[in-house]
């Protein structure tokens, strides 16, 4: 038998809403691309990214509660 590799299922570290969720891959990756511009990137910073995340996210569900359905006959 091979060895195999242990691999860990992404996991919901979020919900936002009724249906959005963040996962810690996207976190991850999001903190990546902080980390390449700000060498001193901590936990504290990698917080407030969540933060920022998720109020992206719940901009977007109140965005689509408040949107109006228009028909092309109302137009």
């Amino acid at each position: 038998l091979l060895a195999q590799e242990a691999t860990t299922a992404d996991k919901i570290i979020a919900v936002v809403g009724k249906s959005r969720i963040i996962l810690a891959s996207e976190l991850e990756a999001e903190a990546a691309q902080q980390r390449q511009q700000i060498p001193d990137f901590n936990d504290t910073m990698k917080c407030l990214l969540l933060q920022q995340m998720m109020i992206r996210k719940l901009l977007v569900e109140q965005a689509e509660r408040d949107s109006v359905a228009v028909s092309d006959d109302e137009v």
